[in-house]
């Protein structure tokens, strides 16, 4: 009877554990993610917290994926852009074309 309460208790553990550890940030949550509508505390919700954080841009990183997310707010806290690079795939929100990397990149200095 005790060896049968132990074993359950660890399965219980390791489900718990394994459903904790579950990383947000996938493909399927990032596509629920709405221009114009969505929140921080949504994308927060669906993705978790960011690697970085550059004003109003959140940053998400797998490298261990090769998997970058990056979502654009307004200043009033609304989803305003979002991109998806893994591997070979790119979704881009914004078809102007400018790279998601162009807002990144430090001040040439200047001369």
């Amino acid at each position: 009877m005790r060896r049968t309460f132990l074993s359950a208790g660890i399965a219980c553990l390791l489900l718990t554990l394994t459903a904790a550890c579950q990383d947000p940030l996938k493909y399927e949550n990032y596509s629920r993610i709405q221009e114009n509508r969505s929140s921080r505390q949504e994308v927060s919700e669906l993705l978790g917290e960011p690697c970085m954080k550059y004003g109003n841009q959140w940053l998400y990183e797998r490298p261990d994926r090769h998997l970058c997310a990056l979502i654009d707010f307004t200043e009033e806290g609304t989803v305003c852009r979002k991109q998806w690079m893994e591997n070979d795939f790119w979704d881009d929100s914004d078809e102007s074309g400018g790279g998601w990397f162009e807002s990144l990149e430090p001040e040439s200095p200047q001369e």
